[in-house]
C-alpha cells in the first residue's frame, strides 16, 4: 500500500489548513536527488489547493529536513480549471521566469476577483486572452512566458490552452511619464572646493571611465571599442559573413531593441559542452572591451569543431549579431551571425629606459587585487623589460 504524504514526511507538522490539503492527496510520487538534497513531489489532489498553501507546505518540509529545495507539483481534475485560478498560475510563472513579475501586477479577472493585475483575463474555447495594461508583450513572448503559462495549465489540469497577449501590448513612455510624474524634491548640493591636489589628480588620472564610444578607421585599419583598440587589417573570418562594418557598437550600449550590430572585444570565460546526441557543440563565452561585457551563446555541428577551435579565451574578435533573451535563464545574450579574429593593440611602453612600478598588488594579496602574478610578468615582458638574471 502506498504511503501517504504525512507518512513519507513524518517530521513535518502541518497546521490545520495544510493538514486539510494533504488529506486531499489521492496519489503521490517522488523524485529525490540525495547528493543535491532536492525533492520533487508530484501530488494528485481531489480538490483545488491554493498556491499559498502549497508553498507553505514546501517551506516547512524543506526546513524540517534541511533540504536545498522542495517542490510540490500539483495535478487536478480538468473540470476544476477556471480563469479564477490564474492568480496562482501567475505565481508559478514568477517562480519559473523573472519576466512574470511586474507585467501582471494588479490584474482583474473577468470571472472572479484577484489582486494579481490590471489586466483582464478571459477564456474563449482553447484560448486564454490576457489584456495587458502596462505593455511588455514582446519581452513576455521572447522569454516564452506564453508557452510557460500553457505548460503550467497542462501540468496542473491536463488541458491544453493557448495564451494570447492583447490590449496595450507596448507602453508609450513619454505619455506614461506625463501621467505618472516623479515627485520633486528641493536639492541643496554641498559646496565643495577642490584642493590643488584634487585638481591635479582629476587631470592626470588615466584610469577613469572615459568615453564609451567606438569607431572604425578604414584608412589605418584600426577600430576601437570601450577601452580597447584593434588592428583589423588581417581579419580572419571564422564563421558567417559580415554584411557591413561601417560602425562598431560599444558593448555597454547593447539592448534588446538593438538591431543587428558589430562589436569588438576579447574573449573570457569560454565554455563548451556537447549535446546529448554528441552531434553538436553548445558554446558560451563573454566578450569584453574593458568598459563592459556581454555573453554570447551559439550551437554548431561537431564536424566544424576544428573551424571554431580558434575561438578561445584571450582571443580578440569582431562579431556581427543580434541581441535576444535566453529562453533558459531569461538573461540578455548576443547570438553571433558572423565571427572574425582580429588583433588587439595593447598599450606600449615607449620609454628608452624601462621601469617597473615596484609597489603593486596581485592575487597573492588576499582580496586586495585581481591581477595574477603570471599576467603581471607577461605584461612587464610585453613592455620590453628584460627578464632578471
Amino acid at each position: 500500500m502506498a504511503r501517504t504524504f504525512k507518512e513519507v514526511f513524518s517530521l513535518y507538522k502541518p497546521d490545520f489548513i495544510e493538514q486539510a490539503a494533504i488529506e486531499k492527496i489521492t496519489a503521490l510520487s517522488l523524485k529525490v536527488d540525495k547528493d543535491m538534497r532536492l525533492i520533487e513531489a508530484t501530488a494528485a489532489f481531489s480538490e483545488y489547493i491554493s498556491y499559498e498553501t502549497l508553498v507553505a507546505i514546501e517551506n516547512k518540509v524543506k526546513e524540517c529536513y534541511t533540504l536545498n529545495g522542495m517542490r510540490v507539483k500539483p495535478t487536478y481534475q480538468s473540470e476544476t480549471f477556471s480563469v479564477s485560478k490564474f492568480g496562482d498560475i501567475i505565481e508559478e510563472l514568477k517562480r519559473r521566469r523573472a519576466q512574470g513579475n511586474g507585467f501582471f501586477a494588479n490584474a482583474v479577472i473577468s470571472n472572479g476577483s484577484s489582486d494579481f493585475n490590471e489586466a483582464d483575463v478571459s477564456c474563449e474555447g482553447d484560448t486564454i486572452f490576457i489584456n495587458l495594461k502596462n505593455g511588455g508583450k514582446k519581452l513576455l513572448e521572447i522569454s516564452s512566458c506564453d508557452k510557460i503559462l500553457s505548460d503550467i495549465i497542462s501540468e496542473w489540469f491536463d488541458i491544453e490552452k493557448k495564451i494570447e497577449f492583447t490590449g496595450q501590448t507596448s507602453l508609450d513612455f513619454d505619455q506614461y511619464r506625463q501621467d505618472n510624474p516623479l515627485p520633486t524634491f528641493e536639492y541643496h548640493p554641498a559646496i565643495h572646493t577642490e584642493s590643488k591636489e584634487e585638481q591635479a589628480a582629476s587631470v592626470q588620472n588615466s584610469f577613469g571611465r572615459g568615453e564609451t564610444s567606438a569607431a572604425v578607421n578604414f584608412e589605418e585599419g584600426i577600430c576601437s571599442s570601450g577601452k580597447m583598440r584593434f588592428d583589423i587589417n588581417d581579419m580572419e573570418i571564422v564563421s558567417g559573413k559580415f554584411k557591413t562594418v561601417d560602425s562598431i557598437l560599444p558593448i555597454r550600449n547593447i539592448t534588446l531593441e538593438s538591431p543587428r550590430f558589430v562589436i569588438c572585444g576579447e574573449i573570457f570565460d569560454y565554455q563548451k559542452k556537447d549535446t546529448r546526441s554528441g552531434e553538436k557543440c553548445i558554446v558560451s563565452f563573454f566578450v569584453t572591451d574593458n568598459d563592459a561585457s556581454c555573453i554570447l551563446k551559439m550551437i554548431y555541428d561537431k564536424e566544424k569543431e576544428e573551424q571554431y577551435s580558434k575561438i578561445k579565451n584571450g582571443a580578440a574578435v569582431m562579431i556581427s549579431g543580434g541581441s535576444t533573451i535566453d529562453k533558459f535563464d531569461g538573461s540578455l545574450i548576443v547570438k553571433p551571425a558572423a565571427i572574425a579574429l582580429i588583433k588587439r593593440i595593447k598599450r606600449k611602453d615607449n620609454a628608452e629606459k624601462k621601469r617597473v612600478e615596484l609597489h603593486l598588488h596581485t592575487t597573492l594579496s588576499t582580496m586586495d587585487a585581481t591581477l595574477s602574478p603570471p599576467d603581471l610578468v607577461k605584461q612587464v615582458l610585453d613592455w620590453g623589460r628584460p627578464p632578471s638574471r
